[in-house]
């Protein structure tokens, strides 16, 4: 039998591998953007902008190049795409600057904290239930974030309320990166 893409062993293997590619890409970018920081006087707009810039050109270009017809767009789901560029492109300005204020170790814990958010804000937005396993989450990513901070050392550093504010703005803004693509209606590409 040839495989096809609608068997389900295959999807499988290829959500497996685009997983683990994703987040090798994710975990190791957060490496390079401090050393870009780092570098020079680089801001974090200015890094974002040609981040999400160059990463808009190359799936437009795949998607060309894959499929053109993907990129038609349902004029009632233009608000969520909207959105969900719009949340992500500030994310990426509020995690370059979380970067260089926290740190990459800390801001990847931050940012860690967004499946919290989205599972209460489902429960909130769409009256989601929160059953067992999705409580058993909460407290899973709550007690994990507070254990991997650093939060009950004695030996905390100097924390500010701007590195506070980031704190919270970095997890909430991935966090509506997603719920603004769940919002959307099934049908569309990964690449558009």
């Amino acid at each position: 039998m040839a495989a096809t893409a609608t068997n389900p062993a295959r999807v499988r293997v290829s959500g497996v591998i685009a997983v683990l590619f994703a987040a090798a890409s994710w975990a190791t970018s957060g490496i390079f953007i401090k050393l870009i920081l780092a570098s020079g006087p680089v801001s974090s707009l200015y890094l974002a902008f040609w981040r999400d810039t160059a990463a808009f050109a190359l799936f437009l270009l795949l998607s060309l190049a894959i499929s053109p017809r993907r990129l038609k767009i349902r004029r009632e789901d233009a608000i969520w795409l909207t959105g969900m560029g719009f949340s992500l492109g500030v994310f990426h300005v509020a995690l370059n600057f979380a970067y260089r204020l926290n740190g990459v170790s800390i801001t990847t814990i931050q940012q860690a904290a967004m499946p919290a958010i989205v599972l209460v804000a489902a429960r909130i937005i769409w009256k989601e239930p929160l059953s067992g396993i999705k409580i058993f989450s909460l407290a899973v990513i709550s007690v994990g974030t507070i254990l991997v901070s650093g939060l009950l050392q004695s030996d905390l550093p100097e924390v500010t309320i701007g590195s506070i504010l980031v704190g919270f703005i970095v997890p909430t803004l991935y966090a509506c990166w997603s719920l603004f693509g769940k919002a959307l209606r099934s049908g569309y590409s990964a690449l558009t």
